[in-house]
């Protein structure tokens, strides 16, 4: 049954309603696993999941107007920059989330401790700042109904409002049938609490303030411990070619430093 008004989607609004469950709704999901992670001091994971939410809601961005996500994978820069660069604008990031995002962005995936690790411990709170801008921009900016032929002027009408939105209102940030956002007025969600937990960003309490104990946290990758094993351990596990010359490059010099 139709009700009045209601236009049948075109295959333009399909793929978007296909694009917005596989990345933004998965990547809120990897957004919660990345402050479970960091509230529990679990580092490596906290750096997963954050770039693996940040990743996907960029290539939402380009996907959902229709720019390539091809060969990024898990490069969030170049996604940053292919935005900036085929789409024709900007997300706005103070220099607190930029430091942060390159603090992930650096982390390049590494999985396997393979880099070293180091976080100050207030990164989490410039994730909740960076997710709540960029989340605004992964939907279809370039349509007023979901039915309606993309335009360029619609898209950047929609862009100048979000980039001027302060992060001192947060609820004027809320996407429309956005996962957090549902989780947020679900309180039995078993979600909503990790969304909830000392987040100014995502929360229905009127706050202006969350106190957090800052932990900062460094690891040296063992392979930099012990460079000699890496040609032993890239027949074991995947290692990037210029990561294990760095390594041999490095073994080598402390080899000369023991003559």
């Amino acid at each position: 049954m139709n009700f009045p008004g209601y236009r049948h989607p075109t295959k333009h609004a399909r793929i978007n309603s296909a694009i917005i469950r596989c990345l933004r709704d998965t990547g809120d999901g990897d957004y919660i696993a990345a402050r479970l992670a960091a509230r529990h001091r679990l580092v490596p994971q906290f750096l997963w999941s954050a770039e693996q939410a940040l990743e996907k809601y960029l290539k939402g961005i380009l996907t959902l107007h229709r720019v390539s996500a091809l060969n990024i994978g898990h490069d969030i820069s170049e996604a940053l920059t292919r935005i900036e660069e085929k789409l024709g604008f900007a997300i706005p990031l103070t220099s607190q989330q930029k430091e942060v995002f390159e603090v992930i962005a650096e982390w390049n995936s590494d999985r396997y401790f393979l880099n070293h690790i180091g976080v100050k411990g207030h990164e989490l709170n410039y994730l909740d700042q960076m997710v709540w801008r960029i989340r605004q921009f992964c939907q279809p900016l370039d349509v007023m109904h979901y039915a309606d032929e993309p335009t360029r002027a619609v898209l950047d009408q929609n862009v100048k409002m979000i980039q001027g939105r302060e992060l001192t209102a947060p609820r004027e940030g809320n996407v429309t049938g956005g996962r957090l956002e549902k989780m947020l007025t679900d309180k039995n969600d078993p979600a909503r609490s990790a969304l909830v937990w000392k987040n100014l960003m995502f929360s229905t309490s009127t706050r202006k303030k969350v106190h957090r104990r800052n932990h900062l946290h460094m690891g040296n990758a063992p392979l930099w411990l012990e460079p000699d094993l890496i040609d032993d351990f890239a027949k074991l596990l995947q290692v990037p070619k210029p990561l294990q010359e760095g390594y041999r490059q490095l073994a080598r010099v402390r080899a000369r430093e023991k003559d």
